[in-house]
């Protein structure tokens, strides 16, 4: 499925991808992606990262930012379904 309001960042070898929505042309559908892909810019493979265990991965989430910093990628802000219907 298509996805938008995703975030990417690089670092030296690699663009990581997290999360986004799909939303379909009519609005009948939608979703948040909490999913994380590694892109080898040497390569251009692309690899899914999964993470074990609670709190280990960022909830599912679009509009988010995210920055990259030495070693370490954060990600911040964004929204996410509760569930709840208003």
């Amino acid at each position: 499925l298509p996805r938008s309001s995703h975030q990417c960042v690089t670092t030296k070898s690699y663009m990581y991808l997290f999360g986004g929505e799909f939303t379909s042309k009519d609005h009948s559908k939608f979703r948040h992606y909490g999913d994380t892909w590694r892109l080898d810019l040497s390569t251009y493979v692309w690899e899914q990262l999964m993470f074990s265990g609670p709190g280990a991965a960022p909830s599912a989430r679009s509009g988010h930012r995210m920055v990259a910093y030495k070693n370490v990628v954060v990600l911040f802000g964004g929204f996410y379904d509760t569930g709840k219907t208003t």
